[in-house]
């Protein structure tokens, strides 16, 4: 146990060392640091702190460089630790001290001996870069061009160092390497195009997309895009025409699909028009809306104009017996009754309510100075809370049945409504502020009118239509797997 307490007070002693202790403990980086914060924010330069910077930082410098000047280090090492010795230097502001500290960017040796390690280092790469040309290994070519071009930006910004170098125009080796790449894409391109399938031409479009990016393309390249986009176009046309055969619903509508597809990517001739029209025709689900015998709201008109407006696909179709005389797959059969307004007698809640509120208050500091502070309390009370509701409902029921052979799609009974209610709250007892704000304390229920009756129904009636072609719209893939 006093071991342990021994070595933290130790601890805690070394993070309270002055920059002098720092550096008689051997921590000469944070001698050097901790000093140079201090001498930083004075004007005279302070002995004490200089007798710890100057030869702090010559050790700093001597360790830094003989990095730098091993042959054994890499190259990042060397350019690392070349960069932190310059970094220390650069955090003197005190114009005393900085010119007595050695700038590594204008000592000679070490410039040389580091632009000596970044040009052999650059030709290896070069060399090696060159090797995967050859081998048509492009990506791992790029990668070292890239690797060049990113060293020799970095130092570009360092003129005693840039002017050591042999640089390199790296940019025209990546422009080239990015023509092959392209020019390879493309004659691979070409050899899926020599087959008849929509898949390679698929995969010729994309070989064609990606040598884009390296390069521009000629006008015969971008004719050969555009004949892999005729054969694709003809493949979807036989496929459509092979689709539209098995005379189903399902399989029309892809076949339309694909008809439509092809046309973004050439003209379709008559035959194929004809073809689309066809698809169309057959892909389409008709749907006969009529009302029942008790209905006393829309007309079958009415609802099946609503419900073509609404519907979701364009594989839906709503007509009425006075529209048409196409035979239809379905038959809907709506019913909706009038509305009913209604309006409930007040009601009155007694309860307790309790809310943070803010609030400012004056406070006076001890210099006798008065300011505004703002601050928060829990407001508390016993509140009453009246209320009145005026509700319009619509019943409506709606069933769906299939013409082809009489079944049962789905049947329901529904009821739409639509509610306004006005509420005003006044207090019993307590703090005032515990008021809700949500609701009305200034005007009683007398003086906040309800819509009339018939603006209710109007509400009620267009929430009903709302919700009936929500409803039929949330079964259409009933509707379309019945195909």
């Amino acid at each position: 146990m006093l071991l342990t307490l021994s070595i933290l007070l130790l601890s805690l002693g070394s993070i309270a060392q002055s920059p002098k202790k720092y550096f008689k403990n051997g921590f000469y980086e944070k001698a050097f640091v901790n000093a140079i914060d201090k001498q930083n924010r004075k004007v005279k330069l302070k002995s004490k702190l200089t007798d710890v910077i100057y030869p702090s930082y010559k050790i700093m410098y001597k360790k830094h460089i003989d990095i730098v000047m091993d042959s054994e280090s890499t190259w990042d090492d060397s350019y690392g630790y070349f960069l932190r010795i310059a970094k220390y230097r650069a955090t003197v502001t005190h114009p005393g001290v900085i010119d007595n500290l050695q700038d590594v960017y204008k000592d000679k040796s070490v410039l040389d001996i580091l632009a000596n390690k970044t040009n052999q280092l650059h030709f290896s790469e070069m060399t090696n870069a060159e090797q995967f040309v050859e081998q048509k290994r492009y990506d791992e070519a790029m990668t070292l061009y890239k690797s060049i071009a990113g060293r020799q930006k970095a130092i570009s910004h360092m003129p005693t160092l840039s002017k050591r170098l042999d640089f390199i125009d790296i940019e025209s080796y990546m422009e080239a390497t990015e023509i092959k790449m392209g020019d390879e894409l493309i004659a691979e391109a070409r050899e899926l195009l020599s087959e008849s399938s929509k898949e390679r031409a698929n995969q010729a479009k994309d070989l064609i997309r990606k040598a884009e990016i390296y390069r521009p393309l000629s006008i015969e390249e971008q004719e050969l895009r555009h004949l892999a986009d005729i054969m694709i176009g003809e493949s979807w046309i036989e496929e459509a025409k092979r689709l539209i055969a098995s005379n189903t619903k399902q399989n029309a509508r892809i076949a339309y699909e694909l008809l439509v597809r092809a046309t973004d990517k050439r003209t379709l001739t008559n035959e194929e028009e004809q073809l689309k029209t066809k698809a169309y025709n057959l892909g389409l689900s008709r749907i006969l809306v009529k009302t029942g015998a008790d209905t006393k709201g829309s007309s079958a008109e009415d609802l099946a104009g609503h419900l073509n407006k609404l519907k979701p696909t364009p594989w839906l179709a709503y007509y009425t017996s006075k529209n048409t005389d196409l035979t239809c797959d379905f038959e809907m059969e709506i019913s909706d009754q009038t509305p009913n307004v209604k309006l409930d007698p007040i009601r009155k809640q007694i309860k307790q309510n309790s809310r943070m509120v803010e609030y400012w208050e004056e406070v006076t500091d001890s210099t006798g100075n008065t300011s505004r502070v703002r601050k928060e309390r829990l407001a508390v009370a016993m509140i009453a809370i009246f209320s009145q509701t005026k509700n319009a409902t619509l019943a409506w029921s709606i069933t769906l049945r299939d013409l082809r052979d009489g079944k049962l799609i789905f049947s329901e009974q529904k009821e739409s409504r639509y509610a306004k209610t006005n509420q005003y709250v006044s207090l019993e007892s307590g703090d005032i502020l515990a008021l809700p704000e949500n609701i009305e304390s200034d005007v009683s229920l007398d003086s906040q009118p309800f819509p009339t009756n018939k603006e209710m129904e109007t509400i009620v009636t267009n929430q009903y239509l709302h919700e009936l072609a929500k409803f039929v719209n949330g079964h259409r893939n009933h509707i379309l797997m019945n195909n």
